[in-house]
């Protein structure tokens, strides 16, 4: 099982980076299911990190989120658990960390979840 360091990375939300490979590889952000927590995504993360796997020489940057009230992320608000406010976390923690970390210039990420973290595929940072 892999582990990173996990740190908050936006209100609400802990996440653990993953750092890809090759130049300025794209961010994977990836949403647990409910009741689950960033655990979920620990196969596919070993696979991407694997120096044997499809993505040895262009890995992508993986960051697996905690969403508020999973895995090692404090319950906060327990009055707004809508999907509203689920997705303005991973957005914020998206944001949050590539503001940190660095883009590269670019301004989006690709979302992979599964159950109520699977509504959208991707989103633009400057999109309200």
């Amino acid at each position: 099982m892999l582990r990173g360091a996990i740190a908050m990375a936006a209100p609400n939300v802990r996440a653990t980076f993953q750092a890809g490979r090759g130049a300025n590889p794209p961010l994977v952000v990836l949403v647990h299911g409910l009741e689950s927590f960033s655990g979920t995504w620990d196969a596919v993360r070993a696979r991407c990190a694997s120096p044997d796997g499809p993505h040895r020489h262009r890995a992508p940057s993986i960051l697996a989120l905690d969403l508020r009230g999973h895995g090692l992320t404090p319950l906060g608000d327990e009055d707004d658990f809508s999907p509203a406010a689920l997705a303005a976390d991973v957005v914020a923690c998206a944001r949050a960390h590539m503001t940190a970390h660095g883009a590269g210039g670019k301004d989006t990420f690709t979302i992979v979840g599964h159950s109520m973290g699977s509504d959208r595929k991707s989103t633009r940072l400057n999109s309200s």
